[in-house]
């Protein structure tokens, strides 16, 4: 769940709005209206930093194998690949 609150509400509550982040709530920060800014969990924090550290070019397949049971995952999808890209018979057409 995402809570948003102004920079001087956020200035105001901090320490509710830290309460929150702690128990897994974003909390976004905006300024005259536009998101600017946001308090997270250290879960979510962590999280973000495991997602950066791959790389966006490796995509979700780049994620799998930091996961417990994540090459499995790999093999199964390489098994639906391999049976979708087989050999496919076309009806006949009687035109």
């Amino acid at each position: 769940m995402t809570r948003k609150l102004s920079a001087a509400a956020a200035k105001n509550s901090f320490s509710e709005s830290l309460r929150l982040a702690e128990s897994g709530e974003v909390v976004e920060i905006t300024r005259y209206g536009k998101p600017v800014a946001a308090l997270v969990g250290l879960k979510e924090l962590e999280q973000l930093r495991r997602l950066r550290a791959v790389g966006p070019e490796a995509g979700l397949s780049g994620l799998v194998d930091r996961f417990p049971g994540g090459g499995d995952f790999c093999e199964a999808i390489d098994e639906v690949v391999r049976e979708r890209s087989g050999p496919r018979s076309l009806p006949d057409l009687d035109l």
